[in-house]
C-alpha cells in the first residue's frame, strides 16, 4: 500500500506544481463574490515530454487565432451594417414589398444574434427591435421612420465602436428605440401565431413567398 501511494505522489510531481490562480474578493453586505483571475495558458497548459515543464507555444497560437477571430468579426460588423443600410436604402427608394422587407429582417435577425456575442450588446439590442417591427407592422405601410431610427443607431453604435455595457449615451438610445418600438407594436392590429410563423419562415428564407 505504501509503495502504490509513493507511486501516486511521483506521478503528481512529474507533471509539475498545480496552478493556484489568484483570486479577487468583492464585499456585498451580507455575502462576498470570489473573482478567480485565470488566463488562457492557467487553464490550457500542454505538458512536454519533460517532467514539471509546460509548452506555451500552443497557448500562443491559440490567442493569436482568437485576435484573429476578433479582427475577422468587426470586418463581418462592417459588411453587416452596410448590408443593412443598403437594404433600408431599397426600401426607401423603391418602396415596402416582400422581397425587400425580408432583406432587412435578416440582416437585423444576423446582427441581433451575433453582435452581443463579440462585444456590442446594444447593437443586438436595437437589431431586436427593428427585426420585431419588420415581422409585425403593415407590410403595406411599413414605419418607414422608426425603421430608420433603428438602422441609423446600429450604424453609429458600430462606427463609434460602443462595445459593452457602460457607455451612457448607447444605453439611453437603446432605451428610447425599445420604447419607441413597443408603443408602435402595441398600436397594431394583432396578429395569430401562424401568421407570425409563416412571416418569420418567408422572411427568413424558409418558405417561398
Amino acid at each position: 500500500m505504501k509503495d502504490k501511494r509513493q507511486e501516486a505522489l511521483a506521478k503528481l510531481q512529474a507533471r509539475g506544481p498545480a496552478i493556484k490562480p489568484r483570486a479577487s474578493t468583492e464585499s456585498h453586505g451580507s455575502y462576498e463574490i470570489i473573482r478567480p483571475r485565470i488566463t488562457l495558458k492557467d487553464k490550457a497548459a500542454v505538458y512536454t515530454d519533460r517532467p514539471g515543464t509546460m509548452d506555451f507555444s500552443a497557448i500562443d497560437r491559440a490567442e493569436k487565432a482568437l485576435a484573429a477571430l476578433t479582427t475577422e468579426f468587426f470586418s463581418w460588423m462592417d459588411e453587416e451594417v452596410l448590408k443593412l443600410m443598403e437594404a433600408f436604402e431599397a426600401i426607401t427608394a423603391l418602396g415596402p414589398d416582400d422581397g425587400r422587407l425580408s432583406a432587412l429582417y435578416r440582416v437585423a435577425h444576423d446582427i441581433k444574434g451575433s453582435a452581443s456575442t463579440f462585444g456590442f450588446p446594444f447593437a443586438s439590442t436595437v437589431a431586436h427591435g427593428l427585426e420585431q417591427i419588420i415581422l409585425y407592422c403593415d407590410q403595406d405601410m411599413p414605419p418607414i421612420d422608426i425603421m430608420k431610427s433603428h438602422v441609423f443607431a446600429i450604424r453609429a453604435i458600430v462606427r463609434e465602436d460602443v462595445r459593452g455595457e457602460t457607455d451612457t449615451t448607447a444605453q439611453a438610445l437603446a432605451s428610447q428605440l425599445q420604447i419607441m418600438a413597443s408603443n408602435y407594436l402595441a398600436k397594431l392590429q394583432p396578429i395569430t401565431r401562424d401568421m407570425a410563423q409563416e412571416r418569420v419562415g418567408r422572411y427568413s428564407g424558409r418558405l417561398q413567398a
